[in-house]
């Protein structure tokens, strides 16, 4: 894909794009130049503005639910570990 080179220049402020899993942000030395190409629509746009607030903005650093339940303990009754859990005594050491 070709894309429009675009400079512009703009404030210190961070855009939402820069933390988003769908953003692309590059910037130039100094921060005097920016361009953000959003992937989320399967089609990347160029994004010309600094984003403040986004209805598709996912931070990258969240995990989606299918990922938090694959690393979640299980602690139902069923559990293997729950007779594993907690402090041990003496005797549990020695055998």
């Amino acid at each position: 894909m070709e894309y429009e080179k675009i400079a512009a220049k703009v404030s210190t402020a961070s855009s939402l794009c820069e933390t988003c899993v769908h953003g692309l942000v590059a910037r130039s030395e100094g921060d005097a130049q920016r361009f953000t190409i959003c992937d989320w629509p399967y089609v990347a746009i160029v994004v010309p503005i600094q984003v403040a607030s986004c209805g598709r903005y996912q931070h990258r650093n969240v995990p989606e639910l299918d990922q938090m339940e694959e690393i979640a303990l299980d602690l139902t009754k069923e559990s293997a570990v729950i007779g594993r859990i907690g402090f041990r005594s003496g005797e549990e050491d020695e055998n």
